[in-house]
């Protein structure tokens, strides 16, 4: 899918609700991630919505908003993005503006293991630019537990997360659970739950209604320092 210039012309885009936002931000990552977007139907089993009614009256809003355009009318997933849900989304990085390195923000550390409080920020760290595709939309937080460690990630490692709100069934992400602790899983959907997949043999998932659990981001890089 790609922006239709001409559109943007002729809408003055508004300030979106909350709401709003994250199911734009939902349109942006399925469309990144699979050329096309998203069903109603599977935009409402991402919310929760308890009807097709409500989808239909966001994607109204958004439309009426500026942010997309609905295609043909029997079309199906035919919705095109006309403005991004915040002003970083498609810019691009130039080493020789940005150097070899780029400033993130250190928020704390998240449980590989047992959901962990997040901390709230704490200190910056210089991360190699190739690791960070949108540098804007990006943070660190280091490892605490061993639930990942065979996938290679122990306690002590530093994992760079770009923030989704949204993320495909397998997908390795850091999420925030309904007593606003966060934990770093692979995802699964299955049967109206969600599956929270530890890598060690030793260790069992954790199991969550979709509404009582909140992606924040999905991981994107690993470092590791030797001492």
């Amino acid at each position: 899918m790609t922006t239709n210039p001409m559109n943007l012309n002729q809408k003055t885009t508004c300030s979106l609700t909350q709401k709003e936002k994250m199911i734009l931000e939902f349109l942006e990552s399925f469309i990144k991630q699979e050329g096309i977007s998203p069903a109603y139907t599977e935009i409402q089993s991402h919310f929760g919505f308890a009807s097709i009614h409500s989808v239909q009256r966001y994607i109204q809003q958004l439309e009426q908003k500026g942010y997309i355009q609905k295609g043909e009318p029997n079309q199906k997933r035919s919705l095109i993005l006309l403005k991004a849900s915040h002003d970083f989304a498609n810019e691009l990085y130039d080493p020789a503006t940005y150097g070899s390195a780029v400033r993130l923000p250190l928020l704390g550390k998240v449980a590989a293991g047992l959901p962990l409080e997040a901390k709230t920020y704490d200190e910056q760290m210089d991360v190699p630019l190739a690791l960070v595709p949108r540098p804007t939309e990006s943070f660190v937080l280091r490892v605490q537990g061993e639930s990942m460690i065979d996938e290679g990630i122990f306690d002590g490692d530093l994992i760079i997360i770009e923030k989704r709100n949204f993320a495909h069934s397998g997908s390795l992400v850091v999420v925030a659970t309904e007593d606003e602790s966060a934990t770093v899983k692979r995802i699964f959907y299955k049967e109206g739950l969600v599956e929270l997949r530890p890598a060690n043999a030793q260790m069992q998932s954790f199991w969550y209604e979709p509404h009582k659990i909140s992606i924040q981001g999905l991981v994107v890089g690993l470092i590791r320092q030797y001492l």
